[in-house]
């Protein structure tokens, strides 16, 4: 970049010229308007002569006449050519030929040619353009030499890397050197007749109030002149130093010097605002920026307002230039300034600084138009401001009114039944101001808009304009005013302030028009927004219909609504219910009381929406006869908008009821959005429910399900894949997760990737997958395809197949039994691995079919209770009291599942997130040891054979239990049944057998004690016969009695033989049962070595008094039997009733009977007696006979070496066993 070298105009500086041009280097002048750089020009035409250079073109274009073609150009300088005395023989001008003139010179002379141009700049842009590129050319090819020079356009022209002119030194005068000016004075003086006292003083004076400022000179010069002549003083008179002006206020300019410098100097300043900062500082005595060395002058240097001092920063160019600087930009004018450049924060800013009185324009007919100017521009930036908003506008114009004419308030005002004032700034408005304008603002606005006529007096105070509406409701007003006297509105101002109201008006209306339409676009943007998060969170965050209408109500809500109402028609087609009520006012919810029937079009809105499928705006909706009268008193609602939902098929599927936050009555536009939007919403509403089906079909397998993209990124997994892979269940908010690493989940992928690359369905078996080390399964892995058939991703499906697993197992656990006890046990072992907690199996009671008996169980943590459940000490009769389902399953005869949930009533259905039902017993009854705990669930299974039935098993179970899981345990049931049915019916008839055997046993054996009996008959009558030899042989007499004495027990023997073995034929009678007992304990121990319980003395029992007492003495008769010393002996009888059934436990203290001969001991002929005689062992028969011809039971229970109990159990109505009484020998085959 070429540096410019800042010079004072001096012979100097001439001569330097001189010397650049002898050594061939052109220069540019850059310098302000009459810096003397026309003199330069000249004064080196006269030298450059003297020093041999020849040919010198000098061509002047004059400012003062634009040079606006070539042509122009052309004859100048030929013009100028032929004065040198050279005649040029030139052809045709052919158009764009400038220097035609100079290249023939040139060819003519073979040097180089030497042109001095003055004012370059004042040519035509265009021209001046191609005019320096011509230079340019030919200086480069060493054809010609220049000095041309130039003022604020020149600069841009031939400074920088772009410039049309950058290969000459550049100057930039800066005024006469003060003794090269000293000539200057004189020349002018002396061409004004103007003489001066003190030459020397007068030359001082002139120096320091222009700094060699040729301008400044001449208008000081010619202000003497004036005054003179204004005063009548002779020019002849010589001048004073003292009539020297030393101010522009002293001045009496000529308008041929005066105006056109400072009016220049003021227009460039207008259109540079890069020089106003400086300008500002320049005339607060403040420092400018610093301006590095030999950088291009800048505007207020261009126009010689400011040079450069030694401390590289800007001055004044002289004192006086400084005068009338800070007398002309005063705040008015810099605001002036910043408003032409359309600052307007700046301009009100500088404005602010004046006083009231100030502010009030036009000042006169020359600020007028300053003051129209400003206005103009203030106008479009009015209408610019339109563009962003109403209240940018309001806001430019109420500071335009305060600041470019001078109102002092400016008040803003709504009409609302009655007008309400609009604060715009934080400055408050007085009372009395506010008082005025209510007088001139109309009762009621009239239609039209724009200024108002005003009456007399309020016609000079202020100005009234009405605004356009933002919507159809509302009406606005700004007010304009001046309530003092002295600041009436003049006529001038009047006119200028209407011009700004109509400016106003427009932009204002263009503003509302703006503000609606981006009103409306946001808020379609919105509803847009909010249809996209729909679409965006479907299979997420919105699984339903229910969480996307409530989206949508939350979107709608945000766009001013205090209400948004939504209501669907039900899946029958046959009501209109409302769905969501989402509302400021919590005191009420209209879902609870909007359900109406769509046969009735008229029975309310809702209806009518649907049958007429148009919106409805109702300004009312007290007024409105469809409306409800209940919802609308209890929701306060006033104006509202109901708009239909309409689906692709034109169809209206349900309403939008929307009520405005600020009451106002929702516009027609607004209503066309809501219903755009409402067929946007039946898309995502209808994918709703597609995507509620999909959801509900994914969740409801119960097996995990997990998809991929086709980057092995998860998708989605269901919650049995979460539990069983730590992955999130559901759809993922961010797709593209990774799934969980390591284990087993690597398989899963490595699964997944083999189908993603073959493209087809692979099945593989796993086991020990996940989190749980015992789970095994199929695992099911398939591509899934686009509508191009492209794999985009694949989907792996574990079938779970370890309940399977244990079905089977239980299968062959069940299989392996071969009896009733086998089977039993193997039931349960069956259930528990099966993975229950626990398991129960009851049995009907033999005795009372009524009523089931505990048999085998597990899952007790209390020992003693599972012993007791064991024992048979569990009963459940059947009941027909709430809660109590112990027989509704065998009732039923199907399996049935129950659980108990505290919160639901009893007998609710309960349906399992797996589908299972279950009946909620809440509470359930039952025995204390086997109560159901809240939150339980189980199954009861009955065991039915056959149409018998046998029992029931009962098992826990978990909510996750699955439907087909429960199938596959009925199956296990119904086996396990049949297997217990077929043992029993085995066992029943080895045991009527084995009865028919034992009682044709007992009969034979009683018949052969008959026969026997009835020989030994005939021994008493053989001994009265060798009693009657014994006098004739006296040996006899001792065989005899040893013979007596052993016929005696024999025949005792025999007889109790014969009584035992023979049929039992009980003889009924009503006995006091207690009473019998303790009879019979009385007579055979002493009092302290036996007791008796019975819960009732008065117990009556249908029993043979005889028999039972019998049984008691064979009872006795085993106890002293086991217990040699009868001073250690006691004997317990306890006696209980229960329904018709007595039951007696007899027990005593002896060593008791071993487990292996507990039922042994009741078959004829065995007997067991440990170290003493052994018996005949037909006691506990005969008793169990006896029990059993009662129609009753005896076991024995006791513990092996903690006494007997013998068990009886017997009804109380005597009802005798279904057998025959007497029992003949027999063919059991017949």
């Amino acid at each position: 970049m070429i540096p410019f070298y800042y010079k004072k105009i001096s012979l100097s500086f001439v001569q330097e010229l001189c010397d650049k041009v002898h050594d061939g280097e052109s220069a540019v002048l850059l310098g302000s308007r009459y810096a003397g750089k026309r003199w330069i020009i000249n004064r080196l035409y006269l030298h450059l002569p003297e020093s041999g250079f020849i040919p010198i073109i000098r061509v002047y274009f004059q400012r003062e006449s634009t040079v606006k073609s070539a042509w122009e150009v052309h004859q100048l300088i030929e013009k100028e050519i032929n004065e040198t005395g050279v005649n040029l023989k030139l052809g045709e001008y052919q158009g764009d030929e400038i220097f035609e003139p100079i290249d023939q010179l040139y060819l003519e002379t073979k040097k180089p040619i030497i042109l001095l141009a003055a004012n370059v700049d004042s040519m035509a842009h265009y021209l001046a353009r191609q005019f320096l590129e011509g230079v340019r050319t030919r200086v480069e090819s060493r054809r010609l030499v220049v000095v041309l020079s130039g003022e604020d356009d020149f600069r841009d022209l031939v400074h920088g890397p772009k410039s049309e002119f950058n290969c000459a030194n550049r100057y930039f005068v800066q005024g006469f050197a003060k003794d090269d000016f000293k000539a200057i004075i004189s020349q002018y003086a002396t061409s004004l007749n103007i003489t001066f006292e003190d030459d020397t003083e007068a030359y001082r004076i002139l120096w320091e109030l222009t700094e060699g400022n040729v301008f400044l000179l001449k208008s000081l010069l010619w202000s003497v002149v004036e005054g003179r002549v204004h005063s009548d003083i002779s020019l002849t008179v010589p001048v004073r130093v003292s009539d020297i002006p030393d101010s522009f206020e002293k001045m009496q300019i000529p308008g041929v010097y005066g105006p056109d410098f400072l009016r220049y100097a003021i227009r460039v300043i207008t259109r540079r605002p890069d020089c106003w900062q400086d300008l500002e500082c320049l005339i607060n005595n403040k420092p400018t920026n610093t301006i590095p060395i030999a950088s291009a002058p800048g505007p207020l240097e261009l126009v010689g307002i400011a040079v450069r001092g030694n401390n590289n920063r800007l001055q004044f160019a002289s004192p006086l230039m400084a005068n009338f600087i800070r007398h002309y930009y005063d705040d008015r004018c810099f605001g002036d300034l910043y408003a032409g450049d359309g600052q307007w924060d700046m301009a009100f800013k500088k404005y602010s600084f004046l006083g009231p009185q100030e502010k009030i324009r036009p000042l006169n007919i020359e600020d007028r138009v300053k003051v129209e100017e400003t206005l103009n521009a203030f106008c479009s930036s009015l209408h610019l401001a339109a563009t962003v908003n109403i209240d940018a506008v309001k806001d430019l114009f109420t500071q335009g009114c305060l600041h470019i004419l001078g109102f002092q308030e400016i008040t803003f005002w709504e009409y609302n039944n009655g007008w309400h004032f609009q604060p715009m700034t934080e400055s408050p408005v007085k009372i009395d101001i506010k008082d005025n304008v209510l007088k001139i603002l109309p009762p009621m606005p009239p239609m039209l808009r724009g200024l108002l006529p005003m009456p007399d007096p309020w016609n000079e105070d202020a100005l009234c304009v009405l605004l356009p509406p933002l919507r159809a409701n509302q009406c606005g007003a700004v007010v304009m005013s001046t309530f003092e006297k002295e600041k009436a509105i003049s006529r001038e101002r009047g006119s200028l302030a209407r011009k700004l109201i109509h400016h106003f008006v427009d932009a204002y209306t263009h503003a509302v028009s703006v503000e609606k339409n981006t009103m409306r676009l946001r808020v379609r943007d919105q509803h847009i927004a909010i249809i996209n998060s729909i679409f965006d969170s479907l299979g997420s965050r919105i699984l339903n219909v229910d969480q996307a209408i409530a989206m949508a109500a939350r979107g709608l809500r945000n766009l001013g609504y205090k209400r948004v109402l939504f209501s669907l028609v039900d899946p029958e087609g046959k009501r209109i219910q409302a769905v969501l009520d989402d509302s400021s006012d919590s005191l009420i919810d209209i879902t609870q009381m909007s359900d109406w029937p769509l046969a009735e079009p008229t029975a309310d809105l809702q209806p009518y929406i649907i049958h007429t499928k148009q919106p409805k705006i109702i300004k009312d909706a007290r007024r409105e006869p469809l409306a409800n009268k209940k919802i609308v008193r209890l929701a306060r609602m006033k104006a509202e908008a109901l708009v239909p939902i309409l689906n692709q098929n034109g169809d209206a599927i349900g309403t939008i009821h929307v009520e405005r936050e600020d009451e106002a009555v929702p516009t027609q536009e607004e209503v066309d959005d809501l219903l755009v939007f409402g067929r946007q919403l039946s898309i995502a509403i209808e994918q709703s429910k597609r995507v509620n089906m999909l959801q509900s079909t994914l969740d409801k397998i119960p097996e995990p399900v997990v998809i991929i993209d086709r980057l092995k990124r998860l998708l989605y997994a269901n919650r049995p894949a979460n539990d069983l892979f730590g992955t999130k269940a559901g759809w993922q908010d961010q797709p593209g997760a990774k799934p969980p690493n390591g284990g087993e989940m690597d398989k899963m992928l490595e699964y997944l990737d083999e189908s993603l690359i073959s493209g087809r369905r692979i099945v593989h078996h796993a086991e020990g997958i996940g989190k749980k080390p015992t789970y095994c399964g199929a695992v099911l892995s398939d591509v899934i395809q686009d509508w191009q058939n492209k794999t985009i991703g694949a989907l792996l499906h574990i079938q779970d197949m370890n309940y399977l697993y244990h079905v089977f197992a239980a299968f062959r656990v069940i299989a392996e039994s071969n009896d009733t006890d086998s089977a039993i046990r193997s039931m349960m072992e069956a259930t528990q691995l099966l993975g229950h907690k626990w398991g129960r199996l009851y049995l009907v009671d033999e005795m009372d079919p009524d009523c089931l008996v505990s048999v085998r169980s597990f899952g007790f943590g209390d020992k003693t209770i599972q012993e007791e459940f064991t024992k048979g000490h569990i009963r459940l009769p059947r009941s027909d009291e709430p809660g109590y389902v112990s027989w509704k399953c065998i009732d039923l005869k199907t399996p049935l599942v129950f659980c108990w949930k505290e919160d639901l009533p009893n007998d609710t259905e309960v349906v399992t997130r797996q589908g299972l039902r279950a009946t909620n017993v809440n509470p359930p009854r039952s025995p204390k040891p086997v109560q159901k705990q809240p939150g339980d669930f189980w199954i009861d299974f009955p065991l039915i054979s056959q149409a018998k039935v046998l029992g029931k098993v009962v098992l826990q179970c978990d909510e996750s239990l699955r439907p087909e899981e429960f199938e596959l345990l009925k199956v296990l049931s119904d086996i396990t049944t049949g297997l217990l049915g077929a043992f029993l019916r085995r066992g029943q008839t080895f045991h009527e057998r084995e009865d028919w055997i034992r009682r044709a046993a007992d009969e034979t054996m009683a018949v052969t004690a008959h026969n026997i009996a009835t020989r030994f008959s005939a021994l008493p009558v053989l001994l009265d016969r060798y009693k009657k030899l014994q006098q004739k042989v006296p040996k006899l007499e001792e065989l005899n009695r040893d013979f007596s004495h052993i016929m005696k027990e024999t025949l005792d023997l025999v007889k109790r033989t014969k009584d035992r073995l023979s049929p039992v034929t009980p003889l009924l009678t009503k006995i006091n049962i207690s009473d019998r007992i303790r009879n019979a304990l009385r007579s055979a121990l002493p009092a302290d070595a036996w007791d008796i319980k019975c819960e009732d003395p008065d117990l009556i029992v249908h029993a043979d008094t005889h028999l039972l007492e019998n049984a008691i003495q064979e009872f006795l008769q085993n106890s002293r039997d086991a217990i040699p010393d009868v001073t250690d002996m006691h004997v317990s009888v306890n006696i209980r009733s229960k329904d018709n059934w007595v039951k007696l436990v007899y027990s005593d203290n002896g060593p008791g009977v071993p487990g292996d001969f507990k039922e042994r001991i009741f078959e004829n002929f065995f007997s067991y007696r440990p170290g003493r005689k052994t018996g005949t062992g037909l006691g506990l028969g005969f008793v169990r006979r006896v029990i059993e011809a009662h129609g009753g039971t005896v076991r024995e229970e006791g513990r092996p070496g903690q006494g007997v109990k013998f068990v009886i159990e017997i009804p109380k109505s005597g009802i005798i066993n279904e057998k025959e009484e007497e029992f003949h020998v027999s063919n059991p085959n017949r």
